[in-house]
């Protein structure tokens, strides 16, 4: 029941935002949020994301969420309201990425708002172990790490 809850005031939350605020288009220029939800993501002293935040699932679809014009609240609100409603957990820290660095890598972002407006997802992965590695390395690489209560 506490989930279903969750997920409502989830709805209520992405239904406050205009219907056409986001294109289905992820632009180039657009800003990316990879939630985090265990230490071994990131380093927390370096200040730096660890490869397999960027390692996608089986399907090989990696979820994002779209964040230009929010807040940092917002951004840590999605996080938790939408992120981590599935995990009953809040973030311990968000891997920030351009658009434009997936894209450089012949990944793509592709918008899926299923559960709210912002959700995207990283796809065109390579079949191979060895070129996701890489590929998951050089995003983190890219990636800049923010932490709950850090200004940016």
């Amino acid at each position: 029941m506490i989930r279903f809850l969750k997920r409502l005031l989830g709805f209520s939350v992405a239904s406050r935002e205009p219907e056409g605020a986001l294109s289905a288009h992820v632009a180039d220029s657009e800003s990316l949020a990879r939630f985090l939800f265990s230490d071994k993501l990131f380093a927390r002293t370096a200040g730096r994301v660890k490869w397999r935040a960027f390692d996608p699932p089986e399907n090989l679809e990696l979820s994002v969420f779209r964040i230009d014009g929010m807040t940092v609240e917002g951004v840590w609100r999605l996080g938790r309201e939408q992120a981590g409603a599935v995990r009953n957990e809040s973030p311990r820290a968000r891997a920030d990425i351009e658009t434009t660095e997936v894209r450089a890598r012949k990944l793509d972002v592709a918008a899926a708002p299923k559960d709210d407006l912002r959700h995207a997802n990283i796809v065109g992965w390579p079949s191979e172990k060895e070129s996701i590695r890489l590929i998951a390395m050089e995003l983190a690489s890219s990636a800049k790490l923010q932490l709950p209560g850090a200004q940016p």
